[in-house]
């Protein structure tokens, strides 16, 4: 429980420090940003019911450990580029991980 929260607060920071980054760093456009943030709800959303049919079969461990590595992504990601499509799929990617875990 520890272990979650304390990652769940960093990704809690990422996602309040990532749209100053975007606009003072990256220089996007306000718009561009809530696009980001919507791939990230809407692949939140899309993931969740498959993540609990996947659950009820191989367990809670497994899709945990693919929850972690989908959150890590976009710290990766958005330290080595500004292009807007890998931005965009680490969005996507946040949301699916931020899916898993819930």
């Amino acid at each position: 429980m520890l272990a979650k929260s304390l990652f769940l607060f960093g990704v809690a920071i990422y996602a309040t420090l990532f749209s100053i980054y975007a606009q003072e760093r990256l220089m996007l456009s306000a718009s561009l940003i809530s696009i980001l943030f919507t791939a990230r709800g809407g692949m939140n959303a899309l993931v969740r019911i498959p993540t609990g049919k996947l659950s009820d079969k191989i367990g809670r461990k497994k899709p945990l450990i693919i929850a972690y590595l989908l959150y890590a992504l976009p710290f990766l990601v958005d330290s080595l580029t500004a292009n807007y499509i890998f931005l965009f799929l680490a969005m996507a990617s946040y949301g699916a991980g931020w899916g898993y875990m819930q």
